[in-house]
Formats: structure tokens, sequence, C-alpha cells
């Protein structure tokens, strides 16, 4: 329709702003506040509770009263019919009047190892040797990096905070508090400065609050790293509790040996510091070992990383500051190509165009980290909330149960091409000693297997592989003798090790000893048979009832390995206690016992 003219009129919804004003110290009275909200200005009633009519949109909240402090919540949002709730608190804070002298700090403040921000009511002051009644500064919000911000990660934003006194003799100390809006909670901080006129210095300051880090105690070595400072830092205080039970306590450069008596820790490390990765040798397992401190900001506390050209490795012990678990690409971000490896007491990873490859994929609380450098920097960990990321994804097959020797302070690096392993997908290998000690399973990825090999120097080891999809067991004639942090092999060119199925010259079946024995969850059985023959590897109980059937088949001579998962043909769990295998080839037969214990 042409020729007619519509007046279209603007609706305007109205929503409310509604909640409660608190009153936090001081004598006040809160239905003297005065909450506004673009144009309207109410006061609360006798509980604290007010309520602002305003139409749909977005305002500013300001909650206000003599001798407190002035608290803005920004940007909330109106919606037509609804209320939204903002609490307010107010903090008996007023900055002393006359004063002659002025600094100003930026500052970012972390509780429980993350920023104070400006959510809800958060708020953050100085105060002199007076207290509450002695306050120097009120800081104030502002969003992005401060101006002397030289951190890897942007900031959202820090704390502008203006400091007034009449002392400027360098006797001045000022100290911090916060309001957290969250815990509903005023915390000191540990951090003091001395007053200094006309000076803009940056501060990273942290509320005193301690949490506990446990950990799990194995005999033998623990790679241990902290997330949390300690009040006091000395090595005897923090390892106290372990008593006798503990022995020695290095980093990569000083150690320290109990001695009883005196019952001390003696020796060049005296103190544990940040950042820094430890390994602690305990004669007994030990759980909980608990550590108590304030946690870390990972992203306030940045670790120096060295680099020298004349070495062929230089690995740096490190510690982990994140509370949560985080992939390798997420956690050393910071450090991109500058990193070479990196491996915990039994996982490794090297990286290798823009990724990691090997057996370990992410960093966790509580665990040290070697790490090898191709150059000079500094890793800035990310804090860490419960996001995972992108995991690559690594094949590692373990179905004969074999156990990787613990508790060793040394390990190597071995990256792998078995040459004449066709189907890499049905294959289990592991790194043996003389003995038949398990150093290492492998894990396959980029056409690679990868070893995190555990050891002592000079050890000779050797490769064992199975078959799963046929049983037939493999034993390389090379070895490899091992060596403390080598790396032996690259991602571009594999060191190459041929495997040959086992040759076993006897006449008579062999059934070897199952490993592990005792055992938990499941043991893997390997037998021999000279001959061409049909084959019955079966389970019984103490009674000589048969209550499982691991294998009746017909299978070539050869030298076989299955796995038993402590099941019966039901698929029902067994009882703990003794059991025998039995291995029947043709008119042969012979018979071992093992333990299962749940």
């Amino acid at each position: 329709t042409t020729g007619n003219n519509f007046l279209l009129l603007l609706i305007k919804y109205d929503g409310w702003i509604s909640g409660t004003i608190t009153l936090k110290g001081g004598a006040g009275v809160v239905t003297n506040v005065e909450v506004t909200s673009d144009t309207v200005n109410v006061s609360p009633d006798a509980t604290g509770y007010y309520e602002i009519l305003l139409e749909n949109g977005t305002y500013d909240v300001t909650a206000s009263l003599d001798d407190y402090t002035t608290v803005t919540i920004q940007d909330v949002e109106v919606i037509a019919n609804y209320t939204t709730n903002v609490d307010i608190t107010l903090l008996n804070w007023e900055v002393i009047p006359g004063t002659q002298y002025t600094m100003i700090a930026y500052v970012t403040t972390s509780l429980d190892g993350i920023y104070l921000t400006n959510t809800g009511s958060n708020q953050f002051a100085a105060f002199g040797s007076g207290g509450t009644s002695d306050c120097r500064g009120i800081a104030t919000w502002q969003e992005g990096n401060h101006p002397l911000w030289r951190g890897y990660y942007t900031l959202d934003g820090y704390w502008y905070l203006p400091m007034v006194s009449n002392n400027n003799s360098g006797t001045d100390t000022i100290s911090f508090k916060i309001f957290d809006t969250d815990t509903d909670s005023i915390y000191d901080c540990y951090e003091t400065i001395i007053f200094e006129d006309c000076t803009i210095s940056q501060l990273d300051v942290v509320a005193q609050n301690e949490v506990d880090q446990d950990f799990s105690l194995i005999s033998e070595w623990n790679w241990i790293s902290f997330n949390v400072h300690p009040a006091n830092t000395s090595i005897n205080t923090i390892l106290a509790s372990l008593g006798s039970d503990g022995f020695q306590i290095k980093d990569q450069t000083q150690s320290s040996t109990y001695t009883d008596p005196p019952g001390t820790w003696v020796g060049t490390l005296t103190d544990i510091t940040d950042g820094v990765g430890y390994l602690l040798n305990m004669l007994n397992s030990f759980d909980p070992f608990t550590v108590t401190g304030y946690r870390i900001n990972p992203e306030t506390h940045p670790i120096p990383l060295s680099y020298d050209s004349t070495y062929s490795c230089n690995y740096n012990w490190i510690g982990y500051y994140p509370a949560e678990e985080l992939t390798l690409n997420q956690a050393l971000e910071s450090i991109g190509s500058n990193v070479h490896s990196i491996k915990t007491q039994t996982k490794s990873a090297v990286y290798y165009n823009g990724s990691y490859i090997g057996d370990l994929l992410t960093m966790q609380p509580g665990v040290s980290y070697k790490m090898n450098m191709n150059a000079v920097d500094t890793l800035t960990y990310p804090i860490a909330e419960a996001t995972k990321g992108f995991s690559p994804i690594v094949y590692t097959s373990n179905p004969l149960g074999w156990k990787v020797l613990s508790g060793y302070d040394k390990n190597m690096i071995a990256i792998v091409d078995l040459v004449n392993i066709d189907n890499p997908s049905a294959i289990s290998t592991g790194i043996f000693d003389e003995c038949g000690n398990c150093h290492s399973i492998g894990s396959y990825q980029n056409d690679i297997w990868y070893f995190t090999i555990v050891g002592n120097e000079s050890t000779i080891l050797h490769f064992e592989a199975v078959n799963n999809e046929t049983d037939e067991y493999f034993i390389s004639n090379q070895t490899i003798v091992f060596e403390n942090d080598i790396i032996l092999g690259k991602i571009s060119e594999p060191y190459e090790i041929s495997l040959e199925k086992t040759h076993n010259s006897s006449p008579i079946i062999e059934l070897y000893r199952n490993q592990p024995n005792p055992f938990y969850l499941s043991t893997s059985i390997r037998y021999y048979i000279p001959e061409s023959s049909h084959v019955e590897l079966s389970i019984y109980n103490i009674l000589g009832q048969k209550v499982k059937t691991l294998i009746s088949t017909h299978k070539d001579a050869g030298e076989y390995a299955l796995t038993w998962n402590g099941l019966d043909e039901n698929g029902t769990q067994l009882s703990n206690g003794i059991y025998f295998y039995k291995l029947t080839a043709g008119a042969s037969s012979v018979v071992k016992k093992m333990l299962m214990v749940q």
C-alpha cells in the first residue's frame, strides 16, 4: 500500500535490580546507604534490601555511605519483567585525610592461585601501622595490562592503587588487605612495602590463605614438585613429618640426607625454592605427606630455563604450578619450539614440528619434570581451571601386564623403528634387563616406537614383544646400554631394532613362571612347544576344578604368551588364593602355581 503514513511507537518494558546491602565493620546504619543506578536513587530497608525499577537495558549500580568504601557494579543487565539480583558489601575503609605525600602502584592480587578481579564486591586497599583506621589508599579496577606488565599472558585487568602518607623517611610500612565476595572474607596479604613519595611501582600481592598439597610417596625415588609456598621453606620444617622414613632429597645441583641422630636433614640443599623440581628418596612409603602453604599463581611466577650450547643435553629440573592437569601444548605454550624434550620419572615427550611425540601427554600437579632446552627461555604456566583440551592419540598396549620398575631417579629415551614388525597395532613391546625386569613399555605413534626407560647406568637391556593376535613371542638379539638422560634415535631417524621369533632348542614343552606373581588385576603366562601340536592352557583352583580355559587350539612350534585377568569361564571375578595353570601339548603336560591377591 502506498500513500499511507504509520506512526510506530517504541515500547519500553521495565525490569528490576534488587539485592542486599551489607556493611562489614564500623558503626554505619544500612538505611543511610545510597544506592544509585541511572537517575534513580534509593535506600535499603533495615534488612539491607533494596529494589530499583528501570527500563530494560544495561546499567551501573553504585552503593555509598560516609566512612565506607564506595562500590560500583558495572554492566548490570535489566531484562523486562525480570529481577536481576545484585548484592553489595561495603567495608569501613576510608582513606585518611590531610596527607602530603603520594605514591602509585599497579597491582595484581591473587587468592588460591588465581587473580582476584573486580567481580562482585571484591575490593583491595592499603593500610599503615594503624590498621583499618589507617587506610592509605583504596584501589580502583582498570581493564587490560598495566603499563609495567611484562608477563606472557594478557591481564583481564589490574588494581590501580594511589597511596598517601605524612612520612617519607623510609620507615612507613604499608600492608594490604583484600575482600573476596565469594568467601565473604577479608584477607591480609603477605607482602608489605615501604612508602616512597612520587614513585610508581608494580606489585603482585597474595592473600594469606593456606591450603594443603598431599603426596603419596613410595619407597625409593619420588619425582615431586610443590604448587604451594610454605610459610617456612626450610627442608627440616617441610620434611619433618617424614622422620626416619625419608632418606635423601635433591634438586639439580644440591642435596641433603636425613641424619639420625640428630634427626635433621644435612647437606647443601637447605630450603625449597618455588618452580624447582625435586627427587625425594624414601626408605619406606609414606601417605599422605602434606605440605601447607599459599597456592602459587602461575602467571606471576615465571620459571627461568637455562641453555648452554657446549652441553649435549640442557635439562632443567622444574616444578608444576597449575592446580589442574594440562596438555603439554597448553602448559608449555609460552616457550614454543625452544623446548627439545620433557620427561617425568617414567614418561617423556619430544617436541617435533609443532607438537609433542611420546608417552607423556599431560602435566600434573605434584610431579617434577626435567626439561631439555634448545635455547634460553622463561616458562610461564597459564592459570588452569578444569579444561583439558585436545590430547594426541597414542597407542600403548600392555595386555601381558608388564610392570615397569619403580623408584628410579634416572631415565633415558629411545625412539625406535622395529624394522620387521608389520602390524604394530597387534604388538605389545617392552624393554627388559637380563633378569627379566621390565624397564619400559613402548607406545606407537607417528610410525615410530617410543620408550621412556628407567634404570641405572650401564645396565644391559633388550627388547621383547608379543603379537596379541597370534600370541607369538619375539625378542631382539641387539642390546642397548642404559645411559641417563640420553635420547637414542630421532623422530626423523629412529634407532633400528630387529625382533626375531624366540628360538628354543629344548625337546620338551616349557611353562614359564607367570609375571607378576603374586598378581592383582592380571598376569602374563609364557610357554614353549617344541613341535606343532594341539595346545591347551587352563586354570585350576586349589580343589583341582578347572575354572578357565585360556586357549585350546593348534599351534606351530615356538614361544607364546597370553594374559589371564582373574575371571572364570562365566566372566565372574574369582576370589583371592592359590591357583594352578596347566599346559598340555600333545602327550606332554606341565603345571605351575600362582597366587592372586585382590
